[in-house]
């Protein structure tokens, strides 16, 4: 299987907040899923210029 096949499968995961909580509740140590706000979850913008002036892209935030 290609990396890219993963890359979509994360991009589509981490492009939804109910399946973001999903996964925390799942996967995160005991009590850490409820302390988290689920409500201020938000997909931000991946690109960026780094400190050094470098532009920067990922895939989702």
């Amino acid at each position: 299987m290609s990396d890219a096949h993963h890359d979509s499968g994360y991009k589509y995961l981490f492009s939804h907040a109910e399946l973001v909580r999903e996964l925390l509740e799942t996967f995160a140590p005991p009590g850490v899923a409820a302390q988290l706000d689920y409500a201020t979850l938000r997909r931000e913008n991946g690109h960026y210029v780094t400190p050094a002036l470098k532009q920067r892209e990922q895939d989702v935030v």
